[in-house]
């Protein structure tokens, strides 16, 4: 023997779906509600809609469902944490473009510089080589093209710096608003420029850099 009831929230009496009672041996033909369980008919509950009792012989409330919380505003950042995050960003847009190799094309620059300053005398150094035998150019061009592009990143690598350290200065200062909003445009135009990304920022560093 067995009987549905519906079973109620201990909080606040709302309906919380079907629950089966059965008889049992010590009470046969006898069924105990369930703990927190009402006899009656289940109710219709529409979509975003609870259901709650309100006591024997009365219907079902039905109400809208109650709006989750406004999530907490997030704290507002020290201005440590805001140079951090600058720097991390600054430092994320030159791995997007270098990786770890600026070493390596400094070696490039030097030896090609070098090469170049001597009117291109004697044999290509091994930077400049290489770079002619997997790229198809003559070592001139290949020297050329490591100039070139040198020439460009050191270009790219001065407004980063300039903004970065004008946005830090600004946040000094405690102007914020203006800070946030030029390091944003600049950090979308340099992306653009440089084909990356734009870099989330990088976990910032301990203790801002100057």
């Amino acid at each position: 023997m067995r009987e549905l009831f519906c079973q109620l929230a201990p909080e606040d009496d709302v309906y919380t779906g079907p629950v089966w009672a059965f008889d049992t041996t010590i009470t046969p033909g006898v069924i105990v509600p369930p703990v927190r369980a009402v006899r009656a008919e289940q109710p219709e509950v529409p979509p975003g809609h609870q259901a709650r009792w309100q006591g024997e012989g009365l219907p079902w409330l039905i109400e809208a469902l109650p709006l989750p919380p406004e999530p907490p505003a997030p704290a507002p950042l020290t201005e440590a944490q805001a140079l951090q995050l600058i720097d991390a960003q600054a430092d994320a847009i030159v791995r997007a473009v270098i990786g770890d190799r600026a070493e390596e094309y400094r070696q490039a620059e030097a030896e090609a510089t070098a090469w170049h300053a001597s009117g291109h005398a004697d044999s290509a150094p091994p930077s400049v080589a290489v770079w002619a035998s997997v790229s198809g150019m003559d070592e001139v061009a290949a020297c050329a093209d490591i100039l070139a592009q040198a020439a460009t990143w050191r270009a790219a690598l001065l407004q980063i710096r300039t903004a970065r350290l004008t946005a830090k200065a600004a946040i000094r200062a405690g102007d914020d608003a203006t800070a946030w909003a030029d390091w944003a445009a600049f950090v979308g135009t340099i992306s653009a420029a440089l084909g990356i990304t734009t870099p989330a920022p990088a976990e910032p560093l301990e203790e801002p850099a100057q």
